[in-house]
């Protein structure tokens, strides 16, 4: 009986020493999708018809379906644009900034969500209907992490009587839980060196815009001040292979300019020894997104 009891209570300390998930067990895999930020307009908010002498009310659902935490900065904001704000009045023109939103982990395959509301007065006076599209923008950094095995060959042209550990093989990486992607890396192995072609996609809908320069606070769409020069690039942050970090040898150095969509960064990883062996390659890449969603509402003057 005594036996029985320790065994018991070594039981009920092994489970109280377990970490608290909320029964929840860890996935390796939520680092999918292609979406950050998504937008949704919540039932009736705004109506699709409405009449002057009523209050606007727009109400945005905001879901993080990436993998990244968004909310870091007071320059992370939703807007609302498209009409005459001599008409839908009290629409606050800096809009209102996103609040702490996690991304998925391995925990929670999810993601955070939140609701961001408006409220306007409206001001109808030299027309008996007005039909604005009410767009609701937002304007985010974000943040693509994707990671691969990859085989390594110092000496990829020699004969050898042994076995070799791996072959070099390009990598399709597909999505990585964010709106910009590392497609594929193709892998070049040379004596000494092993090079690599990098290919990164916009895979989401919306716009990629660079933060450098005060990017986020460019991206007011009330203001327009994104020009040409603000549009697609992404911040190439890091690039290891194993430990080593590569990013010096890469080419572009340090911003990548998307062409329709698309970009490539050249790198290069030197390396010693005779046999093959297999390690990882990280690439780590950051940016401002922006999402946009749009409905058409009728206002109608009552007098």
């Amino acid at each position: 009986m005594k036996k029985e009891i320790i065994i018991l209570l070594m039981i009920i300390f092994v489970v109280s020493c377990k970490p608290d998930t909320n029964g929840k067990q860890p996935s390796d895999n939520f680092r999918t999708g292609t979406q950050g930020l998504t937008l949704n307009f919540l039932s009736n908010t705004p109506p699709s018809r409405i009449y002057d002498q009523d209050k606007l009310h727009v109400q945005i659902e905001i879901k993080n379906l990436g993998a990244f935490n968004v909310g870091n900065t007071d320059l992370e904001k939703i807007y609302l644009s498209g009409f005459d704000t001599n008409i839908i009045t009290q629409i606050p023109p800096g809009g209102k900034t996103i609040t702490k939103m996690q991304g998925k982990d391995a925990f929670n395959l999810q993601g955070g969500v939140d609701i961001v509301s408006f409220e306007s007065t409206i001001n109808l006076e030299n027309a008996e209907r007005y039909n604005p599209t009410i767009l609701a923008t937002a304007c985010y950094q974000y943040e693509t992490q994707a990671s691969e095995n990859v085989c390594i060959d110092p000496q990829p042209f020699t004969s050898t009587a042994r076995a070799k550990s791996c072959i070099p093989r390009n990598l399709g990486l597909g999505s990585q839980g964010a709106p910009v992607a590392v497609s594929s890396v193709d892998v070049e192995p040379r004596p000494g060196r092993t090079d690599f072609r990098i290919q990164i996609s916009n895979v989401g809908s919306g716009d990629v815009f660079r933060l450098e320069n005060n990017g986020l606070s460019k991206c007011n769409p009330q203001q327009g001040l994104n020009t040409f020069e603000d549009i697609n690039y992404v911040s190439v942050q890091d690039i290891f292979v194993g430990q080593d970090s590569i990013k010096d040898s890469c080419n572009p150095k340090g911003e990548l300019r998307l062409i329709n969509g698309r970009a490539t960064l050249y790198c290069n990883y030197p390396v010693q020894g005779s046999d093959a062996y297999t390690s990882t390659i990280k690439v780590i890449l950051k940016y401002g997104y922006r999402t946009t969603i749009q409905k058409t509402i009728e206002i109608v003057k009552t007098t």
